[in-house]
């Protein structure tokens, strides 16, 4: 989303001149194509959001996300790329106008345990007597219309076109993006902290290795409480278990630090590492899951 606003406010003062000098038509015709840009921003934002709460819960998963799944043509394809159950199902809804839209959101604020009527003081926040929710089904209408149902307003005599001035885009873009924000805030400020890929207070991704290490650290914290208390399942004794995890620690510092030794960082277009470090790090604390099963 912000990379089309940069680009409406980088390419509207160039153009916007030349426009001045026209009688007719007065527009460009690829302005009005940045709602399209827009709503692919929105569906993938809610899509991500769903990903992330059936991760979190797998219990929120309903029968209408099955039945999405399945009959989607992309079924075969997304399994063969390996991707989990969660990324199908949240790949497979449906986020093609405002109430799917707001429908998706609300789920993940009832998730997280946001209060009743937060998303609803979001959309009613108002600007120039429009509030965010008109916003959104304009801009949903408006898509639709180019894309979908394809009348006289799109393909038209240029006189009896819609357009959307550089400035308008910008405004419209602009209100999208704050909503946005305002959404990943709430989400920051009451998801629990093992909510998958939440933002900090700056809005930047909160770092997934801290949050793993934190976790790690807690299971064996646990696990060596238990023992130590003798309430432990098996026969394992607490100096043993001790040396496994300072064993453990060190082999994995090691490893951690191998991969930011790694040279090919940005080599595919963005920085791996912590990808791969935090896949170190989740089978570790699936191990101490499942380990914590058969001993506490």
């Amino acid at each position: 989303m912000e990379r089309l606003l940069e680009d409406i406010r980088e390419v509207g003062p160039v153009l916007q001149p030349l426009l001045d000098t026209r009688i007719s038509p007065s527009f460009f015709e690829f302005t009005a194509y940045y709602k399209v840009g827009f709503v692919t921003c929105l569906e993938w934002h809610a899509k991500s959001r769903l990903y992330d709460m059936f991760c979190y819960d797998p219990k929120t998963i309903k029968n209408d996300d099955l039945k999405q799944a399945i009959s989607n043509e992309k079924l075969v394809s997304m399994v063969s790329e390996g991707l989990t159950i969660p990324h199908l199902l949240a790949g497979s809804n449906s986020i093609s106008s405002r109430d799917s839209y707001i429908a998706a959101i609300s789920r993940v604020f009832s998730t997280i345990g946001a209060q009743d009527g937060t998303l609803s003081q979001i959309l009613d926040d108002k600007k120039d007597d429009a509030a965010l929710g008109q916003v959104l089904e304009e801009l949903y209408l408006g898509r639709n219309d180019l894309v979908h149902e394809i009348g006289i307003q799109t393909i038209g005599h240029p006189n009896v076109r819609d357009f959307d001035s550089f400035e308008a885009a910008l405004s419209g873009g602009e209100r999208l993006l704050g909503m946005m924000r305002t959404i990943e805030d709430v989400v920051t400020k009451v998801a629990p902290s093992n909510f998958p890929n939440k933002l900090g207070e700056d809005g930047f991704p909160v770092s997934e290795e801290e949050v793993l290490a934190a976790l790690i650290s807690s299971m064996e914290g646990k696990i060596d409480e238990a023992i130590a208390s003798d309430t432990a399942g098996g026969e394992l004794t607490l100096d043993d278990w001790r040396r496994e995890i300072a064993n453990r620690r060190s082999s994995l510092s090691a490893e951690l630090a191998f991969i930011d030794s790694l040279g090919f960082a940005g080599g595919r277009y963005y920085d791996v590492r912590p990808f791969l470090k935090s896949t170190v790090l989740r089978q570790r604390s699936q191990y101490l899951a499942l380990l914590s099963e058969q001993m506490l």
